[in-house]
């Protein structure tokens, strides 16, 4: 089993790490402990952490982001792509480029480029209520804006491309959490209307919805809106619709990587639990399976706080057998361990201890049967009150 490293440059500057000689000091430990490969992004939900030429705006210090003023003093002073890459390639580690399709807005870290064309968010079935941060991969001017953003980031020397399209910072900024409330945008709908004749942004009027408690009793405030006599359609062929936007995003960009392998993050459909029964303000499927069959990506992966959350405490049976027409094209099936030392995999209010992490490790990964495993994050375990032990437990994990 390969074991796969995240590291948010974001939270090693906000921590205190980020410089050359702590990037170094960091390859030298993940080698050691048996890590054979960093997962790199070069952007922070639609800001640049490099000189790029594409993205619209570079990262720059917030009031948001505590110690954010770090991350652009070290811009200033090297170019962290260029340093990571040469790390990698100095300790014999794969270099796997973070490529996120669905994190390009939080707070002061919006993507420049997409806020000036605020109908290619994902949008409400009335058009007055963007996803910021979702990209629609339908329209061709976005594809083209995310392939030109890919080819700078690979031309750095990254060895791997690992494209999530399922986490997300993006959510936390919205206020609205009604199931399929957005996905509405012009060319999903000209899609569906085509091959049902149904409109699926059709209703006749709005309901606002209001918070009406706490400090707020006597004066409720408007946090969303029901639309009434919405037009009834397939959700199923509409999901499926949704989704052939990053489809055909990830087949302009294999053209991209060439030999490079390229790994997708998230990707259910039916019958997978999380498909039939996960309620989500938005919602899209791509057949993993197929797309490796056909040569679109090399391998899959999930995801989950698998300590915790019902339908992804059994590791295994989460993938499997939903998965296994990729192994049977001879690619790979991982997982993200999201929550290894954190409960919810955020910010950590309390570490899990080390024999924590052990135990996490037997009940979730010896037996999964994956091929690899992402450790989230770097920061995590720098920041962990018995570093050192956590280090030579990882290198003693059964693989």
């Amino acid at each position: 089993m390969r074991l796969v490293m995240d590291v948010d440059y974001q939270d090693l500057c906000l921590s205190g790490y980020g410089d050359r000689e702590s990037l170094r000091r960091l390859f030298a430990q993940a080698k050691d402990a048996g890590f054979e490969a960093m997962l790199f992004a070069p952007m922070v939900c639609g800001k640049a952490i490099y000189p790029s030429k594409v993205a619209g705006t570079m990262h720059k210090p917030s009031r948001t982001h505590r110690g954010s003023e770090r991350i652009a003093q070290l811009m200033r002073e090297f170019d962290v792509l260029d340093v990571v890459a040469k790390l990698a390639a100095e300790f014999d580690l794969k270099l796997m480029l973070y490529f996120r399709l669905l994190d390009d807005y939080f707070p002061e870290l919006s993507e420049e480029f997409m806020e000036q064309h605020p109908q290619w968010w994902w949008q409400s079935r009335c058009g007055f209520y963007p996803l910021r941060g979702w990209p629609c991969y339908h329209y061709p001017q976005v594809r083209e804006y995310k392939l030109r953003l890919l080819k700078e980031q690979l031309d750095y020397g990254f060895d791997e491309i690992l494209f999530d399209l399922a986490r997300s910072h993006s959510f936390y900024a919205s206020p609205h959490r009604e199931p399929d409330f957005f996905g509405f945008n012009e060319p999903i709908a000209e899609a569906f209307a085509a091959r049902t004749g149904v409109d699926i942004r059709a209703y006749d009027h709005k309901k606002f919805l209001t918070v009406d408690q706490g400090v707020y009793k006597r004066i409720p405030f408007v946090y969303s809106v029901e639309y009434i006599n919405a037009a009834q359609f397939d959700r199923s062929l509409w999901h499926w619709i949704k989704g052939e936007g990053f489809e055909a995003f990830l087949r302009e960009a294999r053209g991209l990587s060439g030999k490079r392998p390229t790994i997708a993050l998230g990707a259910f459909t039916p019958p997978h639990p999380v498909a039939i029964e996960e309620i989500a303000p938005a919602t899209f499927y791509l057949d993993a399976n197929r797309l490796a069959a056909e040569g679109v990506i090399d391998g899959c992966l999930q995801s989950a706080n698998w300590s915790s959350q019902k339908l992804t405490a059994d590791l295994k049976s989460f993938m499997f057998p939903y998965y296994n027409g990729v192994r049977q094209e001879g690619k790979q099936v991982g997982a993200w361990l999201n929550d290894i030392f954190s409960p919810h995999g955020g910010e950590p209010s309390q570490f899990a201890s080390v024999e924590q992490v052990k135990a996490y490790w037997h009940q979730h990964v010896v037996n999964s049967g994956m091929d690899f495993v992402v450790i989230h994050e770097a920061d995590f375990i720098l920041r962990h009150p018995n570093v050192a032990t956590l280090w030579n437990t990882i290198a003693s994990c059964p693989r």
